[in-house]
Parts: C-alpha cells; structure tokens; sequence
C-alpha cells in the first residue's frame, strides 16, 4: 500500500493502521435490485492522541472531518478508493474512521421524474440520473442491457413524485428489481446489469492450485423463485400467472415448492408498472431462470455458491459482475459470476464469493 490521506488529503496515516486494509466490491444477489454501497473501515494507532475526539492537539478535535475526502492509493499511486468520512469511534489507545464510498452523498437525492413515454428499464434508470445531473455512471452497461429489453419487447412506465419522498438510491433499487437487474456501484461508477439467458464468455480461468483456502460450498435453495403473478397496464385485474403462460417453472415446483416473486402492480397510482403482458411474462420468466440450473429440465436445480481465495495476481483479471471458469475438482470450466471482491492490499490475496452460471 502507498499510502492513505484523510482530512481533505492532508494527512497520510498509513503507517498508523491498526489493522489489515480490505477493500470490498460487490453487488446484490440474483436480480435483487439492492444498491450496495462500498465502505471502509481505517483503525488507526492512537495512543498519542492525536486523532482523539477530547484532545486540543488531534487532527479531529473539531467536527472539520465530517463528510471530508478519504482517498486510498495503491503502490503504484493508483487510486483505488475515494471516499468521504462519515463517522468516527475513539478512545485512548486507537480511532476508527468510518468511510463511505464518495458517490453515496448523492443517492440521498430526492427524485421527481414521470417517464414521458414508455421506456425500458434501462432508459429509464439513465433518465432518471440525467433528470438530477449525475453523470457518475457507466453508459455501457446501460446500452447493453437496454438492447437485451428491447429485443424482448420489455418496457415500463415510472412515475416518481415530488410528494412520494423517493431517494436516488431507492429510485434506482426499484427499478432495477422490476427489471430483474443488478445495479452496483464499482470504482466510482454506477452500473446497471441486466443478465442474458446464457453465461457471458470469459478467458478467466481459476484452477485448484490457484484457490488458497478449501473453499466453501453452498446451494441457494433459498434463493429459488418458480412462480410469478404480476400485473401490467390493461390487465383489469388479473395477473399474468407463470402457470397461465409457458409454465416453465413447473419443473421446479414440484421438486421444490411454489416459491413466488413478490407481485409488483400496475393499479391507479402505481410508481412503476409493466406496459404490456409481455413485458410482465419476460420478467416472471426472467427471475425464474436467474435463480435455476437447467429450470425446465427433471434436472433443476439452485445455483451454486462458493467463497474462494486466490492469490493477488488475479487482480488484474477478476471483477464484480463478471465471469469467471473454475477448474475444481471434477468441475472443468465451470462458469461461475463474481458477486463479491474483497482485495487485501497488505497481505496481498483476494477473497471472492461466486455464483455458478447458465451456460446453455
């Protein structure tokens, strides 16, 4: 680690670290829609008092710290988290700083936005940024999944008032979960991810020798969704069913049960609501493949999970949202998604946590 500065970047405090530095990426589970914000912890030495709440001499003995830039550099003085510090915890022999990705000041925005005709998702998550002036976000991956909604005729229509008291961050979570999508904030950026039916390619290869720690193992029985009612503009009422339409969650039901999606509705007054019963049957489909290997087939089954530790070379080439090949075992090239990085920059590894993908 080069080094860390705090307090408007006037103080390096690397040598003072208490404790390992990680710094963790990651994004919602499956389609969750969740919005999960990066943060730092930094445990600093403070046996002489200066970083103390109570002492005339500490940088902090005044409130000057809060909401101050937080910035962390690699040994390559590469910057590789920027943050704002927006909590402190201290006593005699040590001070935490509490630090939270920069771009988390604004998501407390308050959004008033009306979709001025109906849009995907995708456009409409990028409307909605524009409307407020943030421009902290990935025009790719918006275009990609906007082209996978198109194509599968899946538009929406959001009304967001003044009065509904609607955060940036709650704007965006619910969008995204009515789109079935991931939409997660990486090295500063906000991205919005909304999966294909099939695993991305990827030259990412993990081998056994690679892994560092015996991994753990565990199926997502729990995150399994085989049915799905939902409404759209014109439905009178009645819900388009998974069993009413193509059925191919049926499989699944037996095996497991009826395991619903929460039903999102297009009533008077709705916030966000599908514009077509096939926009409403490509998202209930959508969230039942998400969650299945082989969903229609006797086969079915959850995905699987795994917590793996590799080494620090890996870096350069494993990120969130991404793809990755696994050799385990008697798995070869298994397609797992990386859903959490949490890079060690002191001891020098890289923990992941990873979730198996469709590959067909």
């Amino acid at each position: 680690m080069s080094s860390i500065l705090l307090l408007n970047n006037q103080i390096e405090v690397h040598n003072r670290l208490s404790q390992l530095l990680t710094i963790t990426q990651q994004i919602g589970l499956q389609g969750s829609g969740k919005l999960i914000q990066n943060s730092i912890q930094l445990k600093l030495d403070n046996r002489d008092g200066m970083f103390s709440l109570c002492e005339d001499k500490s940088y902090i003995k005044n409130s000057l710290w809060i909401n101050s830039p937080a910035k962390v550099y690699d040994n390559n003085s590469n910057l590789i988290y920027d943050g704002i510090i927006y909590n402190v915890l201290s006593d005699e022999n040590s001070t935490t700083f509490f630090v939270a990705d920069n771009l988390s000041k604004y998501m407390k925005q308050k959004v008033n936005y009306t979709s001025s005709t109906a849009e995907t998702p995708a456009e409409a998550i990028q409307n909605i940024m524009d409307s407020l002036s943030f421009t902290y976000y990935d025009s790719e991956s918006i275009g990609k999944s906007h082209n996978i909604y198109d194509t599968n005729s899946c538009k929406i229509m959001v009304t967001f008032e003044t009065d509904d008291n609607i955060t940036l961050q709650a704007a965006l979570e619910k969008i995204a979960e009515y789109g079935a999508a991931n939409i997660y904030n990486r090295n500063g950026k906000i991205y919005f991810s909304h999966p294909p039916d099939t695993a991305e390619e990827t030259n990412v290869l993990i081998s056994e020798d690679d892994i560092k720690i015996f991994p753990q193992i565990a199926v997502l029985r729990d995150n399994v969704l085989n049915d799905y009612r939902l409404y759209y503009d014109g439905c009178s009422g009645t819900p388009i069913t998974d069993s009413g339409q193509n059925d191919i969650g049926s499989k699944s039901r037996s095996i497991f049960g009826t395991n619903s999606l929460p039903e999102f509705t297009s009533d008077e007054g709705a916030q966000i609501y599908y514009t077509t019963s096939a926009a409403a049957e490509y998202i209930g489909e959508k969230w039942i493949k998400l969650t299945h290997i082989d969903y229609s087939e006797l086969s079915c089954r959850p995905k699987y999970a795994m917590s793996i530790r590799v080494n620090f070379d890996f870096i350069q080439y494993v990120e969130i949202n991404k793809n990755i090949k696994l050799n385990y075992k008697d798995w070869s090239e298994k397609v797992f998604k990386v859903y959490t990085q949490s890079i060690n920059y002191d001891k020098e590894f890289i923990d992941l946590y990873i979730v198996e993908e469709q590959c067909s």
